[in-house]
């Protein structure tokens, strides 16, 4: 056991587990309202609530970490890593900013939601995690899961965008066509003011997706030696020598380990100015304690709190060897 998880499990038989075994008589209770009726779901998130900040305050003094629930949108730069999909409302949860070895590191739990005509529809859920660097990389480098389309800031793949604009096109030309020969006699002007719209639709959406392959034509398809790596992650760079620097069989055994960590099969990160960025796809609370259905003295609650903390530690570990070695 190294010095960081002495400091950590010390802390949590110290100061956290003794309250903890105070709560857990109201835990038991409130599990058997829940079972014998459909009661207010409200009062069992104030409980979680409740045990989470018991929890935190202790960590947060010792281990130079803090929660909040505020956005921590401008220092994780979601548009500029180019690895997230096309949104346009964001719904933000619990988020830590913390420093480790002197380095600066930002976790936003979060959901990006695309809004329209019908339901809102959710583009990303899980978490948002940002490491600042003392080196600048001079190009970008993003790293993603296997068939994951849903980066560059668009919701779909660059064919179908192609698809939906000659949709739009065909649909705006054939009313306008039906409009002129006067086959369409009522409500003219809605008419011809639906066929415009719908010819403007397709002709945006077809620059967009031109724009978007001159954009991604930058980025090449960087092959790495493990083949295995290879066979769960595409590596794009707008410079193969410099990804193959970042992307190191080390950095790849920790991009594992952090997916691991959180209990997920999608992740993808991307490196760019000072910065890297991960995007953790779950559905699970960020540093989760206080489940209502496990007891609150259990410890693989806190042995996944601790891997999911010790994930980002040895990436920001690593992230240091690198700056010592020049990498």
């Amino acid at each position: 056991m190294d010095k960081s998880e002495e400091k950590f499990y010390e802390i949590y038989y110290k100061n956290i587990l003794p309250k903890l075994e105070t709560l857990e008589p109201e835990r038991k209770q409130m599990l058997n309202i829940l079972n014998k009726s459909a009661s207010d779901s409200s009062q069992f998130k104030e409980f979680k609530k409740l045990v989470k900040s018991i929890c935190t305050k202790d960590f947060e003094n010792e281990l130079s970490i803090k929660w909040n629930n505020q956005s921590t949108r401008k220092k994780i730069s979601i548009e500029k890593s180019n690895i997230f999909p096309k949104y346009n409302k964001i719904e933000y949860d619990d988020a830590i900013q913390g420093i480790y070895k002197d380095t600066e590191f930002y976790v936003q739990e979060m959901e990006l939601l695309l809004e329209g005509k019908k339901e809102p529809k959710t583009v990303f859920k899980g978490i948002a995690i940002c490491i600042h660097s003392n080196k600048t990389v001079k190009v970008q480098t993003i790293v993603t899961s296997k068939n994951d389309t849903a980066t560059h800031n668009r919701l779909m793949p660059i064919p179908m965008m192609f698809i939906l604009s000659m949709i739009f096109l065909l649909l705006g030309i054939s009313v306008l066509i039906t409009i002129l020969k006067g086959v369409i006699t009522e409500d003219i002007t809605r008419g011809i003011f639906g066929s415009i719209a719908s010819i403007v639709a397709g002709i945006r959406t077809f620059y967009l997706a031109v724009r978007q392959i001159k954009y991604e034509q930058k980025l090449q398809n960087v092959k790495l030696e493990d083949l295995n790596f290879g066979k769960r992650f595409n590596v794009y760079s707008e410079d193969q020598i410099e990804a193959r620097f970042l992307v190191t069989p080390a950095f790849m055994d920790r991009l594992q380990n952090l997916q691991t960590a959180f209990g997920t099969r999608n992740i993808k990160c991307s490196f760019f100015d000072d910065k890297i960025i991960f995007a953790i796809s779950t559905s699970k609370d960020l540093f989760e304690i206080g489940n209502l259905f496990v007891p609150l003295t259990d410890k693989r609650q806190i042995e996944t709190f601790y891997k999911e903390l010790i994930s980002i530690y040895n990436m920001i570990d690593y992230f240091k060897l690198t700056e010592k070695t020049g990498l």
